[in-house]
């Protein structure tokens, strides 16, 4: 869609969604209402990262892209860490109905400036080059086989999803009982630690990209950030003793390292034709999201397996050892990322005609 009919529109009326899903969530008791409300929320929220990426690709030459990308990322991470400390206190101070009408307020007069700042137009403005002409629908269908029928893509999909461990399986669910059972921290406190993983990826996104766009190489910035990535994660699992400042340390390096993960969007631009950027960008975040939401529920119950019985409600009766062996899914992981990116085929940042 957004390929076809471009980011302005489709960007207003996405967030013009969550508005209203946000608004129906925290005005009704009934609970089909609120689902349908979620509902909204997240199919409107769906077109925001691929639509940043949309507009990279008309306003931006490739010889960009994965800084532009990178930047973007770390926009968004720092929107995750001070959004979650921002509700959380209005959520405290006014409840959560206000705090979500608050919410979806804001969202409307985004809606609104969306409408105004993004303008109308299909031309790459960093070269004043007209962009490819608007494919039909059965040519739109016809390449999107084609694009799913390409192993390349698959390959970027899976090391994108296999680096998104480090976010979705420890910083957003696992990370917070580990360094709460493992270090004997409060959980404010693993919370802050935790946070310095965000903060790795914020500043490492826009670096990373910048160093893969000034050497011109995609695979290597990768393979070097995951096999990092592993030792770092390796250490942190079975050297659990370390000092709190070494800690916050560590968590860093580790998502500084992990936001090498960013250059899988560029790759999967540049492995396709322009008139498909948005769609090869949008397949590729739909199998890292596929992978993130795979990965939660397996270590979960790895802990259960390793520690011989179903804890509910009750993180800390897992032992240190249980969430050693199932957080290794992690290492593991970024070691293969490094394997398979060996096999994708270097772009160089450049987009086929």
């Amino acid at each position: 869609l957004l390929d076809r009919y471009g980011p302005r529109r489709l960007l207003t009326i996405a967030c013009l969604l969550c508005v209203v899903g946000t608004f129906l969530f925290s005005s009704t008791q009934i609970f089909m209402i609120a689902a349908i409300g979620r509902f909204l929320v997240g199919f409107g929220s769906a077109f925001a990262f691929v639509g940043v990426f949309e507009l990279e690709s008309l306003w931006f030459p490739p010889s960009r892209f994965a800084f532009i990308a990178g930047m973007a990322t770390s926009l968004g991470m720092i929107g995750a860490m001070t959004g979650d400390i921002i509700l959380s206190k209005l959520v405290f101070a006014l409840g959560s109905n206000v705090t979500l009408y608050i919410a979806a307020t804001a969202g409307l007069l985004l809606t609104v400036c969306l409408w105004y700042v993004i303008p109308e137009t299909k031309r790459v403005k960093a070269t004043d080059e007209p962009a490819p002409p608007t494919l039909s629908y059965n040519e739109f269908f016809q390449a999107v086989f084609k694009l799913c029928k390409n192993p390349q893509m698959w390959l970027v999909g899976a090391i994108g999803s296999l680096f998104y461990l480090s976010l979705s399986a420890f910083a957003e669910v696992w990370g917070i009982p580990y360094l709460i059972r493992t270090y004997g921290l409060s959980n404010s406190s693993a919370a802050v630690d935790i946070s310095f993983i965000f903060l790795g990826w914020a500043i490492g996104s826009p670096l990373v990209g910048w160093i893969s766009d000034k050497i011109g190489n995609r695979r290597r910035p990768i393979i070097i950030g995951a096999l990092l990535g592993a030792a770092l994660f390796t250490l942190l699992i079975y050297f659990p003793y370390v000092s709190s400042h070494f800690l916050g340390f560590l968590l860093f390096s580790f998502g500084l390292c992990s936001s090498a993960q960013i250059i899988v969007f560029p790759i999967a631009r540049e492995l396709n034709v322009q008139a498909l950027a948005g769609t090869a960008i949008a397949v590729t975040n739909l199998l890292v999201m596929f992978g993130g939401a795979l990965s939660q529920p397996l270590i979960g119950k790895a802990l259960d397996v390793l520690t011989g019985t179903h804890v509910k409600g009750n993180l800390m009766a897992f032992s240190i050892e249980s969430f050693q062996h199932a957080l290794t899914i992690i290492p593991i992981a970024f070691v293969m990322v490094a394997i398979l990116a060996i096999f994708v085929r270097e772009t160089r940042g450049v987009v086929p005609t």
